[in-house]
């Protein structure tokens, strides 16, 4: 339907734009609607992660010395017959002293869980190795919980960035199902939803960049001396 004019006595006020009308059916709201469920859910979870291992960042740090660290192949089970693919993690051994006792740790950071580049955790090998001496942070209400490192894991940036991606298509699920007939806010629809899908396909492509960005993190934060 074509925009109406609104006439006031002898002025034209100018077109009236029509009110949205869905463009979808119900079962393709109710799907975006579960997808943005879905979504928040699984935000929800990467963000609880995040806050966990960011609480060692606030912990007071001890001197500590590195015992060995090698990396180590893991393989990941997919479920069928191809080949599989590995991640690759630094796995450290260390100790520090506190309170006249020796505590002895294995565990690089909170939910730790290596990347799928072996130069990644070969680098975090190296730096450990060739240090002195390391910052050991430890929580200060029980000291045998200790980290090296701090910061999210590869797994909980995979589901904070995965959470976002399905939180950003349910949006553009449920935008694509109304129509605002030809006016100034139909076309402004009509851009968000490509921009939004130019994002959301940039989005998955840097997926491939996940390991390099862990790695980064890290590396920013490694107590070295």
């Amino acid at each position: 339907m074509a925009p109406a004019d609104i006439g006031f006595g002898n002025k034209v006020l100018g077109p009236v734009q029509d009110a949205p009308e869905a463009g979808g059916s119900i079962g393709d709201l109710i799907a975006a609607g579960v997808l943005f469920l879905v979504g928040c859910g699984i935000l929800a979870h990467g963000l609880s992660g995040l806050k966990k291992s960011m609480a060692a960042s606030l912990w007071p740090a001890t001197p500590g010395s590195i015992q060995s660290c090698e990396v180590a192949k893991r393989p990941i089970d997919r479920g069928d017959a191809s080949p599989p693919d590995f991640d690759y993690l630094a796995e450290v051994k260390y100790s520090y002293f506190l309170d006249g006792r020796v505590y002895r740790r294995e565990h690089f950071a909170y939910a730790y869980s290596g990347s799928g580049s072996e130069a990644a955790s070969a680098n975090i090998c190296t730096q450990l190795r060739s240090a002195s001496s390391v910052e050991v942070r430890y929580d200060p209400n029980d000291h045998n919980e200790a980290f090296l490192g701090w910061g999210p894991s590869q797994d909980i940036v995979a589901t904070l960035y995965f959470g976002t991606w399905v939180l950003l298509c349910s949006c553009l699920l449920a935008v694509a199902q109304f129509r605002w007939g030809n006016g100034i806010l139909e076309d402004f629809r009509l851009d968000l939803m490509a921009v939004g899908k130019k994002v959301a396909v940039l989005m998955f492509l840097a997926l491939l960049f996940l390991p390099w960005l862990v790695e980064r993190i890290y590396l920013h934060g490694l107590p070295v001396r």
